[in-house]
């Protein structure tokens, strides 16, 4: 089965009873879907997309880790100075 043809299916199960003023919204929904994604290769700047948002969200975690881990080290320091720092940041 075609892949326009499956959205369209998917689409009218959407949309319920109407279906008769749902065909041809769910006929320009499937030919725009696949005109913008397949025809136009177009899923490849989301995919570039989500290979960016997976770095972000990578180096995002490895800093909140590493800044967590330092804090915690200052707060469990024997030195003053060090857990005053902390509990700046911190804030209780």
């Amino acid at each position: 089965m075609k892949r326009t043809t499956l959205w369209m299916m998917f689409t009218l199960a959407l949309c319920g009873l109407g279906l008769s003023s749902c065909t041809s919204v769910a006929k320009g929904v499937a030919e725009s879907f696949t005109n913008n994604l397949i025809v136009e290769d177009r899923y490849r700047m989301i995919l570039d997309g989500l290979q960016v948002t997976l770095l972000i969200t990578l180096c995002a975690v490895l800093l909140g880790t590493v800044l967590g881990g330092l804090v915690c080290w200052m707060r469990m320091s024997k030195r003053t100075w060090l857990q005053q720092v902390a509990k700046v940041y911190i804030l209780p």
